[in-house]
């Protein structure tokens, strides 16, 4: 795994972007066993998660947060070593 540092870089703006379908795991999944989709889904406790469309690509996901750093208000975007909040 490759390992690099920036120096003198802050970041100002955060997004996210996830999609909006969501699939429940203890209701909709089909392929096992109520019984073994329940151990497995309270062993991970992860009831509950996030599902691309057939139409929604990686792409997609990332294009909407960027386009809110890009469009965010000029006083997130600070240059100058008086910027970074050590």
């Amino acid at each position: 795994m490759a390992i690099a540092a920036t120096h003198g870089t802050s970041s100002s703006a955060i997004f996210t972007c996830v999609p909006q379908r969501k699939f429940d795991n203890l209701d909709e999944t089909t392929e096992f066993e109520p019984e073994e989709v329940q151990k497995v889904v309270r062993m991970a406790v992860v009831y509950r998660r996030h599902m691309a469309s057939e139409t929604e690509c990686s792409s997609d996901l990332f294009t909407a947060p960027a386009r809110r750093v890009l469009e965010a208000p000029k006083k997130l975007w600070r240059r100058g070593r008086d910027s970074n909040p050590r």
